[in-house]
């Protein structure tokens, strides 16, 4: 195998609430090589890192929060290039108002301007996120008494899961099994979930200056 060719492209953005939660900004990087005489096989990792201000801060300014992602794809036998999600679960402050599916239309946005679509997506469903901690409009944990204290709430999550997942798939071909515990897995197409005529999203997006591939500035 001869020909290795090495690219890599990244990507910023900044979410703007017009009330409740403070911005949160969105950086997407895609590392990838391709390889072989006609450089007809390819492998990469796409990265994610979300960074906000933390909503249950006492002190102010309130610190700043960090989730990362990262996974690989690959090219397969007789299926093009498959993305593997091992374990995308955003921390409670950033769930409950679209922006989930606001970071896969950027990867897929990213992965489009690279040329590196069509892509397959493949995941697996677990029951550890068949209910979710419930948050306020500014990413807050809402706590309920119980038993003479107050617990995080929590609120069911598989219905909304299970949607946010078939938003990134076409319906052509598309694999998706749940059992009523929230134990399934998926596989299908990829496409943009922010074209799905189901997404509303509560924030203005703001493009920044992204930085280097690498992370630095």
């Amino acid at each position: 195998m001869s020909g290795f060719v090495s690219s890599s492209t990244v990507s910023a953005c900044r979410l703007e609430f017009a009330q409740g939660r403070a911005p949160v900004e969105i950086r997407v990087a895609l590392d990838w090589v391709t390889a072989g005489e006609q450089h007809t096989i390819t492998t990469g990792t796409v990265r994610m890192r979300a960074s906000y201000a933390d909503p249950e801060a006492v002190h102010q300014p309130p610190s700043r929060l960090s989730y990362c992602y990262h996974d690989d794809f690959s090219d397969v036998q007789g299926q093009g290039l498959l993305l593997r999600i091992t374990d995308f679960q955003l921390p409670p402050a950033l769930t409950q108002c679209g922006i989930g599916t606001l970071i896969w239309s950027r990867i897929h946005r990213a992965l489009d301007g690279a040329g590196l679509l069509p892509m397959q997506l493949r995941g697996g469903l677990s029951s550890t996120d068949a209910t979710v901690r419930q948050v306020d409009a500014a990413g807050r944990q809402v706590r309920r008494m119980s038993h003479g204290g107050f617990y995080p709430a929590s609120v069911p999550n598989i219905a909304r899961r299970n949607a946010f997942w078939k938003r990134m798939l076409d319906t052509a071909g598309t694999r998706f099994d749940c059992d009523a515990a929230g134990v399934g897995g998926f596989a299908g197409r990829f496409i943009d979930p922010a074209a799905h005529p189901s997404y509303r999203r509560p924030f203005d997006v703001v493009e920044i200056d992204a930085g280097m591939p690498d992370g630095s500035t």
